[in-house]
Formats: structure tokens, C-alpha cells, sequence
């Protein structure tokens, strides 16, 4: 998900990750319009004091739902950016595509790979789901 700020009519309004001890946490940079440290020439991002902001962070949010149809959303962010290399929000550019399977109500998305599939060197030569870095995260009862 990518969310932008509501701002007033004279200030921009971006998000922001602050790390603190290696964890994110959202929070807004607000800033006036009329400020001459305010470069806007590009709606995509915002430019202050030499420091790059997109005009929106990406982060995932948990929703939950019991029949696959009707989804509460949480509120806060479930996953967002952890570290510096993160700043940008959490998305991965290799994605190309996805497939809804409802009867599992599930999502696969699917991953540009280094080499083809069977391939020498590629190590996903049953064609198997990855699903191990998911079995970590804890995910809370409402």
C-alpha cells in the first residue's frame, strides 16, 4: 500500500520512516510551501535541504477477514521500512504479476527470476512455493 499525507494549502505533507534502534515507525514531514528550501518541480517527490522524499511511502497493512469477502484493515502499518535501506518504503520491483486463487483465498504473486526455471544455478528447481521468511511473523488476534 502507498498513502500519501493530507496537508493544509500552504504546507506539503510527507511520510516518513524515522528508525529508531532498528525499527520504523511512520511519521509525517511537514513543511511550507513558500519555504525556498522546498523543491516541488516533481509531484513524485518532494526535495528539502538536499534530501529526496517520495510523495508516498509503501508499507503493508494486515487485514482481516472470516468469509473472504467482508475485511477489517488495520489501522497502523503490519510490515514497514526498517532501516535505511528501507527509507523508500517496502516493495520489491521484481513482481510481475499476481493471481487471486479464492477457493484458498490467497494471493501468489509471481517474481521475475534470475535465470529460467531448471535452469544451471537456479535454486528453485521443483518450481516450489516460498513461503519461509512468512512462518516468522507474528500475526495478532482481534
Amino acid at each position: 500500500m502507498a498513502e500519501d499525507c493530507e496537508a493544509g494549502a500552504e504546507e506539503v505533507a510527507v511520510p516518513i520512516a524515522r528508525i529508531e534502534k532498528g525499527v520504523g515507525r511512520p511519521d509525517i514531514l511537514r513543511l511550507s510551501r513558500r519555504d525556498p528550501n522546498v523543491d516541488l518541480s516533481d509531484s513524485r517527490y518532494v526535495v528539502y535541504l538536499g534530501q529526496t522524499y517520495l510523495s508516498t511511502l509503501s508499507h503493508l497493512r494486515l487485514a482481516r477477514s472470516r468469509d473472504g469477502v467482508h475485511f477489517t484493515v488495520d489501522e497502523k502499518p503490519f510490515l514497514f521500512p526498517g532501516d535505511l535501506t528501507e527509507s523508500f518504503g517496502i516493495e520489491d520491483a521484481r513482481i510481475t504479476d499476481h493471481v487471486e486463487f479464492d477457493p484458498a483465498l490467497a494471493i501468489k504473486f509471481t517474481i521475475r527470476r534470475i535465470r529460467p526455471s531448471g535452469s544451471p544455478g537456479d535454486a528453485d528447481i521443483f518450481g516450489s512455493q516460498h513461503y519461509g521468511p512468512l512462518l516468522g511473523i507474528a500475526v495478532p488476534e482481534r
